[in-house]
């Protein structure tokens, strides 16, 4: 298995079963059509520039963190974004989030992420997985391994889920990011890769 992903051995296998189909009061129109999605992306600026490579519906906003909305169009906050879209993941499929890169930028890191990571680990059903990028802001390093320990906390409170090592292996592969965030094509290709080799 790559070193850059970490699963949980929990994770179960996708089931024969039609999705279940969401009651329309519950989600607006948009997100009502997505429903029995077998991955939906919420994330900031990295899944944005990412979203030819990704393989699923990709939400994602720059400059986005768990309480701040970002920069493109009218989107949502990550906790919005979550509490909107994690309804339309089908069971046994896979709610994938990169968040916390910006959240870095906050005094009140640690505090506020480990509740975003909670948040949404409760409005995740069971038979339903969570993929979490790991984060890495080289601007803020410290507040970045507060997140990151506030993740790798929380996160395992889901019984199916995974860690895409995003963090470890830009600190590893700096070439691979234009400004040791941000990748550049082939790292946005590795990305979409530990991605997929994580869910499938």
């Amino acid at each position: 298995m790559n070193r850059y992903i970490a699963t949980n051995p929990q994770r179960r296998r996708r089931s024969s079963s039609k999705p279940s189909r969401l009651k329309f009061a519950v989600l607006p129109l948009a997100i009502f059509a997505l429903s029995g999605c077998d991955a939906v992306m919420i994330g900031d600026s990295i899944f944005n520039m990412s979203r030819a490579e990704l393989a699923g519906f990709v939400d994602a906003s720059d400059g986005r963190s768990a309480d701040n909305a970002g920069l493109n169009g009218n989107p949502l906050t990550g906790r919005q974004a979550v509490a909107s879209l994690a309804p339309a993941v089908s069971e046994n499929g896979w709610l994938v989030i990169n968040l916390g890169t910006n959240d870095a930028r906050s005094r009140k890191t640690a505090d506020a992420f480990r509740s975003f990571v909670r948040n949404t680990v409760a409005r995740l059903k069971n038979d339903r997985c969570l993929a979490w990028v790991v984060p890495y802001n080289p601007q803020f390093p410290e507040r970045s391994e507060q997140i990151e320990s506030a993740l790798r906390a929380e996160i395992v409170a889901q019984p199916c889920h995974a860690l895409i090592e995003w963090g470890p292996w830009v600190q590893a592969n700096p070439a691979l990011t234009v400004d040791g965030i941000h990748p550049t094509t082939e790292g946005k290709q590795a990305l979409a890769a530990m991605i997929a080799a994580a869910t499938n």
